[in-house]
């Protein structure tokens, strides 16, 4: 398998990507839309992350390019969510002042035509495409379920993970292999699923830690009353000595910026970017460990690189 595989698969789906929103004139959009894939490039998880239909894909089969269309699907469809999910976090600026629900309606059109402008070619892609409609279904579903402090939980977060980024990455790595083994093989299906909702888990994880002290997030989250992991974990930790003053600046003065700048303060003092950084590596971990566990059915080379250098 040559080293720059990754790199053509990148490459191609995102030419293909341009190509296929040259069809339409929105090109004030398309322009902002070549540039941040273009910016992923220099991103390794972010890139091999758009294009993980088709690692999948190749790793069975061999032969990424029957898989481009698949990717780019998923890639349009993922930039779409991060769109509504801007534009819920009032971030339209980022954006170049787009209309994001438009912008992200659009490229959900987009993705549309070019997976059902392939059913007939393949059957599969409309089995892909139905549980693409149920894995959105449960995302939404859990994007718009925030509980409150009082009814916050360990199991109450990873249930809502579970169904939001678990199952988009689990979608990633399934339809790959159902694009390749068709009806097939079925436990190496759910175990390509698995390996993605691992690694979905993860990235939620670390996203949550990120939108609690990296400055480019501006704790957009908190702000919100939406309370991730980090968070989570402090309020759980009631014999701590900061656990009352955290508490009661979540309370009363999350949106506060010197507030959001103690509240990072304590969280961290509470340990709890360590202990959910850790609990990131781990299902990092499990991901390796179960992708390796399968070099005798498929080429993991590509698989491996990608969850061990997350």
């Amino acid at each position: 398998m040559s080293s720059s595989l990754p790199a053509l698969i990148i490459d191609e789906t995102y030419s293909f990507i341009k190509k296929t929103l040259n069809h339409f004139n929105w090109n004030h959009l398309n322009t902002i839309i070549n540039s941040h894939f273009d910016e992923r490039r220099g991103h390794k998880f972010l890139s091999y992350t758009d294009v993980l239909p088709s690692l999948v894909f190749h790793s069975i089969c061999g032969r990424y390019k029957d898989s481009i269309p698949l990717s780019s699907f998923f890639a349009l469809n993922c930039l779409a969510a991060q769109m509504f999910d801007d534009s819920q976090d009032g971030l339209k600026s980022a954006w170049d002042g787009i209309d994001l629900l438009s912008a992200g309606t659009y490229l959900m059109n987009a993705a549309t035509w070019i997976i059902t402008s392939r059913y007939k070619a393949n059957d599969t892609y409309t089995d892909i495409h139905f549980r693409f409609f149920h894995t959105v279904s449960l995302a939404a579903q859990s994007q718009s379920s925030y509980p409150s402090i009082s009814e916050l939980s360990l199991n109450t977060y990873f249930s809502n993970v579970l169904c939001k980024t678990g199952n988009v990455f689990s979608f990633a790595t399934w339809s790959g292999a159902k694009l390749a083994l068709g009806i097939s093989r079925s436990k190496l299906l759910k175990d390509i699923s698995q390996f993605g909702e691992y690694i979905g888990i993860a990235s939620q994880i670390i996203d949550d830690v990120k939108d609690c002290y990296d400055e480019t997030h501006s704790h957009h989250d908190l702000s919100n009353q939406v309370y991730t992991l980090p968070v989570i974990h402090a309020l759980h930790q009631s014999n701590n000595p900061n656990h009352n003053r955290l508490n009661n600046l979540l309370q009363n003065s999350r949106n506060d910026q010197s507030a959001q700048a103690e509240i990072d303060r304590l969280l961290a003092n509470i340990g709890s970017y360590t202990w959910s950084n850790n609990l990131a590596n781990f299902y990092f971990f499990k991901a390796s460990i179960l992708i390796k566990s399968l070099s005798d059915e498929i080429n993991n080379t590509w698989l491996i690189d990608y969850v061990t250098n997350s």
